[in-house]
């Protein structure tokens, strides 16, 4: 599963809307879209954050995340 299907799923359980999540987390409601998306990725001090806001385990979801990136080649 995906960062961003993730946060989705865990911000749907606990009802809320991406507009109050960003509140909350004291982003704009698009920087949340832009997460769940996968367009963009939240920062380190925000992953753990949002591990924390929306009780998930910042340790298996960044393995199995971060599993399905590609490193450039040269």
């Amino acid at each position: 599963m995906e960062l961003g299907q993730k946060l989705k799923e865990c911000r749907l359980a606990l009802n809320k809307t991406q507009q109050q999540m960003a509140t909350e987390l004291h982003v704009t409601r698009q920087t949340v879209s832009h997460w769940e998306n996968n367009d963009t990725y939240p920062s380190l001090d925000m992953l753990v954050t949002l591990s924390d806001y929306l009780g998930f385990s910042l340790d298996t979801t960044l393995t199995v995340s971060y599993t399905h990136l590609t490193l450039p080649t040269n």
